[in-house]
């Protein structure tokens, strides 16, 4: 149907036992603790995409006895307005770790 999105979650094991997980079309569920916070409005074109669009990329990445992780996700939705609103949020430590599910 016209309009509809579709989601995907995409798993990969790479080499030296690291795994990525992607997701389209939609975030993970998960909730963490914001430590800091950014916030940017930007002039912008109004958008020719007219749906929420979403994406996040999980990585894991074992170090001897320890493990680098990361987590980024973004939500796009379109506004009738010639300025976006781009915010970012950090959290600490990785206190809701999904990769290794």
């Amino acid at each position: 149907m016209p309009g509809e999105s579709t989601s995907q979650i995409i798993t990969l094991n790479l080499s030296y036992h690291r795994k990525m997980r992607v997701w389209l079309g939609e975030l993970p569920p998960v909730k963490y603790p914001v430590l800091d916070s950014l916030e940017r409005t930007i002039k912008a074109r109004i958008s020719q995409i007219y749906n929420r669009k979403s994406a996040a990329v999980e990585m894991f990445i074992p170090k001897a006895a320890r493990a680098i992780y990361g987590l980024l996700g973004a939500e796009f939705q379109p506004e009738l307005s010639q300025e976006l609103l781009v915010k970012v949020a950090v959290s600490g430590t990785a206190t809701a770790r999904l990769v290794a599910d």
